[in-house]
């Protein structure tokens, strides 16, 4: 399939948006997203939907210009290198497999540019969330430790990936569709139903029971973070209504519930809430490690019991019947190992006999192969000329390429020799000749022939030394 012509779903977002969900649902109404998926975890228990072929050639060319392979940059443009190419070109005939496919990859928003070009018929389907949902779900994630050290990354990423995101959109309307995790799980088959009328698609309805609400985070009981953001980071409440007033909806009526949550909690209230978070979890942890030296005091315990009882149970299996049987097993075991033993001598009697066979029916129809060759150039001499001289001399040449193709030289010096009896030509004139012959062959054969190669050879020299000694 022509690259110009291939026209893939782009399914891309910000980390921890519902890409992985959106695929999913678009996986199970007929989109191809590739074989190799990458297997889910404990912060993605469904798994990602991400192709393995996609996931790492954004991490290769991440990692050329030493950025961490997870995505976490801020880098407005990231360059592909020609080198990755080529690449990109293999994993999208490989993966272009049915008329409807794609991939979901949240790096992908690092290059859309770069797969805007090469694919300029791709169609790319956006998903966004709320801002402090995102923020909330990668601190969850303790595996992601730049947000540890630096809580405020976090949202400069959100604000990055869909801000690319939005300037791609208004750039490109006609290719894309724009949507929030919310409409899409609230009206999945709608959403579907869009993507057709939007693209001129086919995809059937999506399975509806894929959406686990559990596994998807709304905060309901810390509403205030919303006004914190609003409060610190008013310009990705901004981005976040941008992206709302060109996101795709149902009913084209745009749910505007969030905008209640930024006047959820007076603000004096807000700055203690962690606080006091801070020491519950405190006190929590100062329990769980209480009971944990429980814990482990009880294991210690049972450990010693489960010592005495594996000692006792070894006393026992040290009992004469017990060895008796075990002898007897052992005894089984070695003569069926004998009886195996025989079996495979006798089988590796039968391959080798098998293989000699092969070897020598291969050597045959080589034989065969090279007196059907010799026949068909006799019969094309005989057509061009009635000369027994010359069909004499032709095949004898021919003979002595065969030979050196075979790196036979000493056949080859011997046939070159017998030649010289059916030619009336100079010496330096029938050089010439089997040199021509030579090239005429391995051109029909279409085989490379390197005449220095030849003329240069211990035989060849040795060929025309005789030659000057019979001349005298």
């Amino acid at each position: 399939m022509k690259l110009a012509h291939s026209s893939p779903f782009i399914i891309t977002s910000m980390h921890r948006s519902g890409s992985s969900l959106t695929a999913s649902l678009l996986e199970s109404a007929g989109l191809h997203l590739g074989r190799q998926l990458m297997a889910g975890n404990q912060s993605n228990v469904k798994g990602y939907f991400e192709n393995l072929d996609f996931l790492d050639f954004h991490k290769a060319v991440l990692r050329s210009h030493e950025i961490t392979d997870k995505g976490w940059t801020l880098q407005e443009s990231i360059e592909v290198d020609d080198r990755f190419v080529d690449t990109a070109k293999e994993i999208v005939e490989r993966n272009a497999i049915a008329s409807n496919w794609g991939w979901k990859e949240p790096r992908t928003t690092l290059f859309l540019e770069f797969w805007g070009n090469l694919l300029p018929k791709a169609q790319f389907l956006f998903i966004y969330r709320a801002p402090w949902e995102v923020v909330d779900s990668l601190y969850r994630r303790r595996e992601d430790k730049p947000f540890q050290r630096n809580p405020d990354m976090a949202i400069k990423l959100w604000l990055h990936y869909n801000h690319l995101i939005l300037n791609f959109y208004n750039r490109f309307p006609h290719r894309c569709l724009l949507a929030s995790i919310y409409s899409i799980t609230e009206s999945s088959s709608q959403y579907v139903d869009g993507i057709n009328q939007k693209f001129d698609r086919d995809l059937n309805s999506p399975n509806p029971e894929l959406y686990d609400a559990g596994l998807l985070s709304i905060q309901s009981a810390a509403e205030y973070r919303a006004s914190l953001i609003n409060h610190y980071f008013p310009e990705a409440i901004q981005l976040y209504r941008e992206l709302d007033a060109r996101a795709w909806y149902p009913e084209n009526t745009p749910p505007l519930l969030w905008e209640e949550k930024l006047q959820a909690t007076p603000y004096r209230v807000w700055a203690l809430q962690d606080w006091a978070d801070n020491c519950g979890l405190a006190f929590e942890n100062t329990q769980l490690r209480s009971d944990r030296h429980e814990s482990k005091l009880k294991i210690k315990q049972l450990e010693k019991e489960l010592k005495a009882a594996k000692e006792k149970c070894d006393r026992m299996e040290k009992k004469q019947e017990k060895l008796d049987r075990t002898e007897e097993l052992l005894q089984q075991s070695q003569t069926q190992l004998q009886q195996m033993e025989t079996v495979l001598e006798a089988t590796q009697s039968v391959l080798k006999k098998t293989e000699t066979q092969l070897e020598g029916q291969q050597e045959n129809l080589e034989q065969q192969a090279v007196a059907l060759q010799r026949w068909e150039l006799r019969e094309k001499i005989g057509r061009e000329t009635n000369d027994r001289n010359q069909t004499e001399y032709r095949i004898l040449v021919w003979d002595a390429w065969r030979a050196y193709g075979d790196r036979n030289f000493e056949e080859m010096v011997c046939c070159l020799q017998k030649s010289i009896e059916y030619s009336s030509v100079s010496r330096s004139e029938l050089i010439l000749n089997w040199l021509e012959y030579f090239t005429y062959f391995s051109q029909e054969a279409r085989i490379s022939f390197n005449i220095e190669s030849l003329v240069s050879s211990e035989s060849w020299q040795r060929l025309l030394g005789l030659m000057r000694v019979s001349c005298h």
